[in-house]
């Protein structure tokens, strides 16, 4: 599948790649895209003024599509289903901006596409 990939850090170094299709493996989907955006991280990154990630990245990490495979343990969710993305893997939930619920603000998450 074709992926816009930020091959090392620094303005630039980005590139049209082929990339292997990920996997469904348990507790997790397999999204076809149907939308796909480019944030205000992903102009940053591109630019080389943020450093918070470790290339090769895939850019484009919020996105919206249709459930394509259901991973096993899956419950709630089936092939069909429409659906996007919350990009936020893990935060810290102890940090005050984590307490106030602006857990988009923590300086330890990681977010998908990053880490």
């Amino acid at each position: 599948m074709k992926a816009l990939v930020k091959t090392a850090k620094g303005p630039g170094h980005m590139a049209l790649r082929d990339i292997e299709e990920p996997r469904t493996g348990p507790g997790q989907v397999k999204v076809r895209l149907v939308r796909s955006g480019i944030c205000g991280t992903d102009i940053h990154i591109a630019a080389g003024d943020f450093f918070h990630y470790f290339p090769p990245v895939v850019l484009g990490h919020e996105f919206a599509g249709v459930v394509a495979e259901v991973g096993e343990e899956v419950e709630g969710i089936s092939a069909g289903d429409r659906v996007t993305a919350e990009p936020t893997k893990s935060t810290c939930g102890e940090c005050p901006h984590c307490l106030e619920g602006a857990y988009n603000r923590c300086e330890r998450r990681e977010i998908a596409g990053l880490v």
